[in-house]
């Protein structure tokens, strides 16, 4: 038993956006702890694994979006983007594994001075289902 890949298809924007254009339809918190994110809307029932094209931007360097299962514990096994410089884009793919209820945990580093991702935009690529 094995799993295959589904391409989404050529989506006309992005799924979740903050910060990039209006509407926005999301607004992360960023408090370096990590949230809930329900993205079933845009995956079918039954995928196992996602694949999510994330884009950043951060008003200063060092600001980092983490992506993880959910009810993951620990730190060691996340994917994350962090910025390099600040009010440029960093663009980043990122497979997730899903449980049955295809929501997926985020974390936003703490938010100093004001200092901020100031755009976060993810499209869902693509998921594994099951043979």
């Amino acid at each position: 038993m094995g799993w295959h890949y589904v391409d989404r298809g050529d989506p006309a924007d992005y799924d979740l956006k903050y910060g990039y254009s209006t509407p926005t339809n999301w607004t992360p918190i960023q408090d370096a702890h990590y949230h809930e994110l329900d993205i079933s809307p845009y995956v079918p029932v039954g995928a196992k694994k996602v694949r999510l094209n994330v884009v950043v931007r951060g008003t200063t360097s060092l600001r980092t979006f983490g992506l993880r299962k959910r009810g993951q514990q620990n730190m060691y096994n996340v994917e994350a983007i962090t910025t390099q410089i600040a009010n440029v884009h960093i663009r980043g793919q990122k497979e997730i594994v899903l449980d049955d209820s295809r929501i997926i945990e985020y974390y936003c580093t703490a938010v100093p001075s004001g200092n901020k991702l100031d755009m976060i935009c993810i499209a869902v690529e693509g998921w594994w289902m099951e043979d």
